[in-house]
Parts: C-alpha cells; sequence; structure tokens
C-alpha cells in the first residue's frame, strides 16, 4: 500500500531540490563575479576561502538577486507613471485632499469643497514660511500632528541654509517617496549604468551620517535630515555596505570623527565597489581627510585599533570599534607604499589617482554637485577616472526628482519630477514675485521656474526656493535641472547679484592666470551704520599667494560682477557700493568653517555656500585667521 508519509517527505526533498536548484541558478552568477572581482579568476582564489566564503556568498547572492528584481519593478511603475503623470498628479490632489481635509488648514481653506486643481490653486493661497509659521509653531512646540496635516509627523526637517526660520514636518509619506522614488529609482539606474558592480556583490561606501541628536519640545527629532540615514532608513541593508551595521549605527556627532571611521573601515575593504553621498562636497572631505590622516589610519589598519587621538569617542565606543577591527599588517603596508609616494596641491595625487589606486575595482561614485564645484575638485585631485553618476533631487520637503538614463552627470544633473511624492506648480522666474502659477503641461523649454509643492507632510502650495529649468520631457512628466536658490542673492542698492552669477564669476576667475589655484570660497554682505555697503570675499587657496593677490582679485571681481550686472555697475557709479574687499583665509579656515556647520546642523551637509547671508556664518568668517586682506584694518 502507499504509504502517505513516505510520499510527503519525497514531495517536500523533490520541492527542496527544485528551490535549491533555482536558489543557486539566481545566486551562481553573482557568487562567481564575486569570487573573481576579490581574486582575479576562479582559477586563482585559494579554494579553501572560496568553500569557506561559499555560504554567505550564496545567501548574498539571494539577496542582490531579489534587489535587482526590486529595483526594477518600482522603476517601472515609476516610469508608467511618468507616462501618465497628469493623471498621477490628479489622483495626488484627491488623495491628499480627503486624507486631510480635516485638519485645521484644510477646515480654514475648505478642503472638503475642492475637486479640481484650477479649484485648489483659486481656494488654496501660496505659502512662504511666514504664512504658516503659527501653525508650525504649534506643531513645534505643543501639538505636530492635526495643524498642518492630519498624518503623525515622524521628524521636523530643519534645511542647512535657512537655521532657526525654516522647518518642515516629515510624515511616513516623506520617506516613502526618499524610499521609492528615490533611493529603487536612482539604484535601478546605477545598476544599468555599471552592471559589474551588480553582479559582483561588491560594498558600497555610503556616506551618510546621523543627524544631530535633537527633538523638538513637541517630540519628534529635528535637525537637517536630508543627508541621514533617517532619510532611507530601512533601506540601507539592501546594499552590501563597507561600513558593519553596528559601527554604522554609532557614528560620531562629530564630523572628523564620523568622516575617520568611514574611511577605517572602507580602507581595509581592497574591493570596494562604489562609493555614494547626496554631495559630491561629501566625497571631496571625505578624501581631504583620507589625504590629512592617512598615517593614522594606516596604522588602525595594522594594529587593528582605533587608537588616533584626535577622535571624539568614548572608551566604550573605542572599544566596541576595536572589536570589529581584525589587524590587517598587509593591506596597511600596501596603503602606506600608495600614500608615501606623495600628494601633490595642484595636480593631485598621481595626477588625481588615488581613489584608483586605494581601490582598484571601485566602478563609480554616486554624487551630485548642481554647482559643478566639488565634482570638479574630485575629478582633478582624487578621483581621475572614475565615473560620477548623479544621485537623487530631494530637500527637507520631500523627494523632488530622479536621475532616470543617460542623460544626467554629477556636475549637471537632469532629473524627472517624482510623479506621486509631490503635487506641482511652477512660478516663472519673469514674474517671480508675482503668486501666479502654471502647472506641468504648461512649462515651456529652456524657461527658469521656481518650484513651488503640495505634500501629505503639510506643505500647501509652498514656495520651496529652488529655481529650476524645464529641459525636456520623460513621457508626460517634466526633465528639470536645478539652477539655484531664489533666496540665496546679494542686494544692497537692489542690484541681486544671484548665486549663479557668483559662481560664474568665480569660476571665471578661477581659470586666470592671476589665481593660484583657488579652494574654497564665500561672500557676503559687509555693512556698518558709518560706512556704504560693499561685497567682502573670504577665499582660501591651496598654494601660497604672492602679496598683493587680495588687492589684485578685489579689483577682478568688481569689474566682473560690473560687466556680468547692469544693477551693480549703476550701485558702483551712484556711489551706492564701494568696491569690495577680498580676505584670504589661512590654510584650513574653511574646514573650520565646515566643521561649525556641522556642529549647528548635520554632518552630511559639508558644502560651504556661495553666498552667505546668516550672520552666525559671516560672524564666524570674520573671526577666521588672515594671509592678507585687500583693506587691512577696515
Amino acid at each position: 500500500p502507499v504509504n502517505p508519509h513516505r510520499m510527503a517527505l519525497k514531495a517536500a526533498g523533490v520541492a527542496a531540490g527544485v528551490l535549491m536548484g533555482i536558489s543557486a541558478g539566481v545566486s551562481g552568477p553573482y557568487v562567481v563575479s564575486a569570487i573573481e572581482t576579490r581574486h582575479g579568476s576562479l582559477t586563482e582564489a585559494p579554494m579553501g576561502e572560496v568553500i569557506a566564503s561559499f555560504p554567505s556568498l550564496f545567501a548574498s547572492g539571494l539577496k542582490r538577486a531579489a534587489l535587482g528584481w526590486k529595483l526594477q519593478s518600482e522603476l517601472q511603475r515609476v516610469k508608467d507613471d511618468c507616462e501618465n503623470f497628469p493623471d498621477v498628479q490628479q489622483e495626488t490632489l484627491r488623495g491628499l485632499l480627503k486624507k486631510h481635509n480635516s485638519c485645521q488648514y484644510g477646515k480654514d481653506y475648505a478642503f472638503n469643497t475642492i475637486s479640481t486643481m484650477d479649484e485648489f490653486r483659486q481656494m488654496v493661497p501660496i505659502s512662504q514660511y511666514g504664512s504658516v509659521q503659527e501653525y508650525v509653531d504649534r506643531m513645534w512646540t505643543s501639538q505636530s500632528s492635526g495643524l498642518l496635516t492630519c498624518s503623525e509627523v515622524t521628524a521636523m526637517a530643519v534645511p542647512s541654509d535657512a537655521v532657526n526660520y525654516y522647518i518642515a514636518p516629515w510624515t511616513a509619506a516623506t520617506s516613502w517617496g526618499f524610499q521609492f522614488e528615490g533611493f529603487f529609482p536612482l539604484w535601478a539606474n546605477v545598476f544599468q549604468s555599471f552592471p559589474a558592480l551588480e553582479k559582483s556583490m561588491q560594498n558600497v561606501l555610503r556616506l551618510y551620517y546621523p543627524p544631530q541628536s535633537k527633538t523638538a519640545p513637541s517630540g519628534p527629532p529635528t535637525g537637517n535630515l536630508v543627508n541621514s540615514k533617517s532619510s532611507v532608513s530601512g533601506y540601507l541593508d539592501l546594499l552590501p555596505q563597507a561600513i558593519p551595521a553596528l559601527i554604522s549605527a554609532k557614528l560620531s556627532s562629530d564630523a572628523e570623527t564620523a568622516s575617520y571611521l568611514q574611511l577605517l573601515f572602507a580602507l581595509k575593504d581592497k574591493s570596494l565597489g562604489a562609493i555614494e553621498a547626496q554631495y559630491s562636497s561629501t566625497v571631496y572631505h571625505v578624501m581631504w581627510t583620507l589625504e590629512n590622516r592617512w598615517k593614522d589610519l594606516v596604522q588602525d589598519i595594522r594594529d587593528g585599533s582605533c587608537s588616533a587621538g584626535h577622535l571624539k569617542l568614548t572608551l566604550f565606543e573605542r572599544e566596541s570599534i576595536r572589536s570589529a577591527l581584525i589587524p590587517d599588517p598587509q593591506r596597511a603596508k600596501e596603503l602606506q607604499s600608495i600614500f608615501e609616494s606623495g600628494f601633490h596641491c595642484c595636480d593631485g595625487f598621481g595626477g588625481g589617482q588615488l581613489a584608483r589606486k586605494v581601490w582598484p575595482s571601485l566602478h563609480c561614485i554616486v554624487a551630485s554637485d548642481f554647482e559643478q564645484k566639488y565634482v570638479n575638485r574630485l575629478r582633478l585631485r582624487y578621483c581621475r577616472g572614475i565615473p560620477l553618476h548623479p544621485s537623487s533631487y530631494r530637500s527637507s520637503f520631500g523627494q523632488l526628482g530622479m536621475p532616470i538614463g543617460s542623460n544626467s552627470s554629477a556636475a549637471h544633473p537632469k532629473y524627472v519630477l517624482a510623479p506621486r511624492s509631490q503635487l506641482y506648480e511652477f512660478v516663472p522666474m519673469s514674474s517671480v514675485y508675482s503668486d501666479k502659477t502654471v502647472l506641468a503641461s504648461e512649462l515651456q523649454e529652456g524657461k527658469e521656474y521656481e518650484l513651488v509643492v503640495s505634500n501629505d507632510s503639510g506643505s500647501w502650495r509652498r514656495r520651496t526656493g529652488d529655481i529650476v529649468e524645464h529641459t525636456g520631457w520623460m513621457g508626460k512628466a517634466p526633465v528639470i535641472s536645478f539652477k539655484g536658490r531664489r533666496e540665496l542673492v546679494l542686494s544692497h542698492a537692489g542690484e541681486r547679484i544671484t548665486q549663479r552669477q557668483i559662481i560664474d564669476t568665480m569660476s571665471e576667475l578661477a581659470s586666470t592666470s592671476q589665481i593660484p589655484s583657488l579652494g574654497e570660497f564665500t561672500i557676503y554682505m559687509d555693512q556698518s551704520p558709518e560706512r556704504v555697503g560693499r561685497y567682502r570675499a573670504a577665499l582660501e587657496f591651496e598654494n601660497a599667494t604672492k602679496p598683493g593677490t587680495a588687492a589684485a582679485l578685489a579689483s577682478l571681481l568688481d569689474e566682473n560682477l560690473k560687466r556680468r550686472s547692469g544693477n551693480y555697475a549703476a550701485a558702483r557709479q551712484a556711489g551706492k557700493l564701494e568696491c569690495p574687499i577680498v580676505d584670504i583665509l589661512e590654510s584650513g579656515g574653511f574646514e573650520r568653517f565646515r566643521s561649525f556647520q556641522a556642529s549647528k546642523v548635520n554632518l552630511g551637509n559639508s558644502k560651504i555656500p556661495e553666498i552667505s547671508t546668516a550672520w552666525t556664518h559671516v560672524n564666524f568668517l570674520r573671526g577666521l585667521p588672515l594671509v592678507q586682506s585687500s583693506s587691512i584694518g577696515t
């Protein structure tokens, strides 16, 4: 007679065999690629090491295959939404109105009576921070939900360029946008561009820092969270990382310490596959830390320790990190040989090949630089020959855009707007002081607009201050490029010098023979009651400067601004502005300024602002030691 238990066991055995066969078929290519990446070829790989690591490689291969399927499915969903962008936006509007009609703002503006975009624009006013500050102040101090949004507020984000006057609530929908219209489409595009990176299962150095540990009085965490792990929480572990999860959670609130720990583990991994950060400035300053701290790093890798004296770590934290390190004298010797061949300030290490020498299998760096400044420095000084892929476009308002396809570069990124994260409107720059908006279908290619968004976290027809240029279409979704911030202007007598004009001016000056290797710079208004206003430029050079350089640069800066702006020239002629002052800072001045910024907001904010309007920034800059100034004593 047939034994049902035996038949069941046979069926289970067959099923298990089939599943194992499928798993092996799925995981196999990844395992082979990973072994070849680490050892050059299968025949050269030590058999004992391969056998010992096979279980973990097999599991990682299955995980990477699952991730690849998830990335492609989400990318396809986003592309389908782009094809139906107007319908998706109308669906987003209906969902927002229905969900939030019972919050205080929804009641104030009768959300339950609105059904179309035209009615929404007629009945709900354009808002800036001042017009909703009463609501936000109450959300900050006592009642985080029920005022601007019916959703639970999970965080209160503070942008790095607007400390103390600009707070953006976050909800679960904000995190959804970062993940499903940010992380997934971004890495699907990266893997399409670099298929060997996906197959090899190489580690990724992800430079996302913990935010400062602060909470609003009403309870939610606060700070500059855009470049922090909280914006992609839950998905970091999908990519194999160079830093163990235990150590990643212990990253210090000190900027230099965090960069050092990131490097300590990344340097141990010779087969590192990619580096990712929101901004290329973050990558640049981590590489700067490597150049200045390589002796300590090599020593710690050799000893399997974390003993560098400058690290701001408790004894317990040092022991926790040390327990995750294994002494590696061979890798330390290899790195020391690389570094001792010399760093060159002008030409970059070995012709800018530092990253390639340290990590021979590095496929790409994923980061963006809207002003191109740091991208150029990375290429010249540290990362020549390594492709730079743009990261996603996001802000404290949430996910805004995704780089999809090969029409974008890290220096000049183009983004398709995220279809479901926001409801979009646009203020034409030709009427930027008006509240009249246009919709996506009314955009004109080549024209510039200020981005206006509405979303689940309580931003209702909110002017973001981001100026974008419409460059084309993906399906029916707009493709845009970021041009600058509306608020970042210098204006004493109505001249309104923009961030873009400052960047172009300094780029032109840096290309002249009078400028010896210009490094960082920022420009601000220098005003006092007893004198006419003037611009003051703080500069730092990578080489020593000749006497008289500051005075010559002040004259060049003045002439260049006159040529670029008729309003500036008129103000100078009318005596409403004096000639700019140029201060040349001692080496390391801007590194101190960057640490000062990080101590106030978030470690990942490594960008030095081209225009500084915050009085705290100005006071700090005025206190830095100078090499020379075009107006000593004034």
